[in-house]
């Protein structure tokens, strides 16, 4: 028997979505990404996820990362950035 090859799971961006500067100085981010599964929105900093949602369309994937999105402006001391082709740039 011969072991089996590991692969990574499946993690393609479709839309980046968001990007916010939080008062840590970190870059707090949300794109929609294609993965084993199917979509998911995530959030993070970097390479530490947050949150994250499956969801079964893009227009459905937008519609809650802008939630998430009002609920961080909510909590205060967020300041938005432009969105680049990779949400997840940390430090652009």
């Amino acid at each position: 028997m011969t072991p089996r090859q590991s692969r990574k799971p499946r993690l393609d961006l479709v839309a980046p979505c968001w990007r916010m500067r939080g008062p840590s100085g970190h870059v707090l981010s949300c794109a929609i990404y294609r993965t084993d599964v199917g979509l998911e929105v995530r959030a993070g900093y970097a390479q530490d996820l947050l949150h994250s949602q499956r969801v079964f369309t893009v227009d459905e994937g937008h519609e809650l990362a802008e939630k998430f999105r009002q609920t961080v402006l909510g909590k205060g001391g967020f300041e938005e950035l432009p969105v680049t082709g990779n949400a997840n740039s940390a430090y652009e």
